[in-house]
């Protein structure tokens, strides 16, 4: 599997960015409908349908905040560094997968992983080269290649 290490973070900061505006965008909706709503004789009611709505709005805060976070360490990661060890911006090809050591997205596409510095794969892998096994949770991986 020969894969583009640029175009692949590039599909990841795409892919981060449009979450950024969808939930920039849930969030807007949401301020607007809780300062429109207005006091009915049911104040209790008010303030629980207000309370919840901030709610709301707190906890994509926290997930926009988490996804900007993630946005700045794509921005410094260089994706046209070729890796002489195995960290933060490689991505390593293994017999069962390909992971781009970045953030911790997940899945991008069949086979492809986008995986934290902190993730187990991510530290087990760390400081090997091609050739060497590692195992993660009894699943062995075998270092095919990275860049």
């Amino acid at each position: 599997m020969n894969i583009d290490k640029y175009s692949l973070h590039e599909r990841l900061v795409l892919l981060i960015t449009t979450k950024i505006a969808v939930a920039t965008q849930s969030q807007k909706m949401l301020i607007e409908a809780r300062n429109q709503e207005t006091k009915s004789t049911a104040g209790d009611k008010h303030e629980t349908s207000r309370a919840l709505t901030q709610t709301e709005i707190d906890k994509i805060e926290s997930q926009l905040n988490l996804l900007k976070s993630d946005l700045t360490i794509l921005q410094q990661i260089d994706p046209f560094e070729k890796s002489t060890v195995i960290g933060r911006g490689s991505l390593v090809t293994t017999n069962n997968a390909v992971f781009y050591i970045s953030i911790g997205y997940g899945k991008i596409e069949n086979g492809i992983y986008a995986i934290s510095v902190e993730s187990p794969v991510s530290l087990a892998l760390r400081g090997r080269k091609a050739g060497d096994k590692v195992e993660v949770q009894t699943m062995e991986y075998t270092i095919l290649a990275f860049v």
